[in-house]
């Protein structure tokens, strides 16, 4: 479920596996958030990405991911699909600069595989049964219901409503018996109250920005700050930004 860059990547490593692959996706097309990442131009990987580089409660969680999938691998996953990377400061872009690449590569490699990426077909409940002695998945849609030996999950969080990430794939983790940790907003731009910042609004500028908690230090970064009407933004602001949440 999910035909995002998780659920495009699963259904072709399942299908290059050997199974019978069905992507159902509640958009008019898949990708729809691929597009907007790293300005439109898609940064797919890094060059450094240990675990360490990943904020969380529990960073650790990283690690088997990228032992079991490394940036080599990814590198050469993509190059096969005809993706060719630009390093532009350990961060990889495809050549094209456009992210829709990523989208098209895809959802080529998929349909040469025999995968079928059902559109506008969003999934309301899951549920299972024993059928013939096996388990047997049953996906719910608003006009349909699939039966499938397994499903994975790749609905996404609820970071963007507008591109189909709007929180139902929590739901559905819900209804199976996982227990959801309260999601907070995290690389998001942050407000600012008690100043109007009208005038400066699209200054772009070298700075730090640190974030404090009942005069607590509980997080900096430096580098260029984008001064927005609202309050500010910028990588450095994205770092920090769960933190503020």
């Amino acid at each position: 479920m999910g035909a995002g860059a998780a659920g495009l990547m699963a259904a072709v490593t399942a299908a290059e596996n050997g199974a019978s692959v069905t992507v159902l996706e509640q958009n008019d097309r898949p990708g729809r958030k691929i597009a907007a990442t790293g300005n439109g131009k898609c940064n797919f990987t890094n060059i450094e990405i240990p675990a360490d580089a990943y904020r969380g409660t529990h960073p650790e969680f990283v690690r088997d991911a990228l032992e079991q999938f490394s940036v080599s691998q990814a590198i050469q996953f993509f190059e096969e699909l005809g993706i060719f990377p630009v390093n532009r400061k350990g961060c990889l872009y495809p050549r094209s600069g456009q992210a829709q690449s990523i989208t098209d590569v895809l959802c080529m490699k998929a349909h040469a595989l025999g995968v079928k990426i059902k559109t506008n077909e969003k999934v309301t409940s899951l549920s299972h049964e024993k059928k013939n002695g096996h388990k047997i998945w049953k996906v719910h849609t608003e006009g349909w219901c699939y039966e499938s030996d397994c499903v994975i999950l790749a609905n996404g969080s609820k970071a963007s409503s507008i591109s189909g990430s709007d929180g139902s794939g929590y739901t559905l983790a819900e209804s199976l018996g996982h227990k959801i940790v309260t999601p907070l907003p995290a690389l998001v731009p942050l407000k600012c109250k008690g100043k109007k910042f009208s005038s400066w609004a699209g200054t772009r500028t070298e700075g730090k920005i640190s974030v404090f908690s009942e005069g607590k230090l509980l997080k900096e970064e430096q580098g260029e700050l984008q001064l927005t009407e609202y309050g500010v933004s910028g990588i450095p602001v994205f770092q920090v930004s769960r933190y503020a949440a």
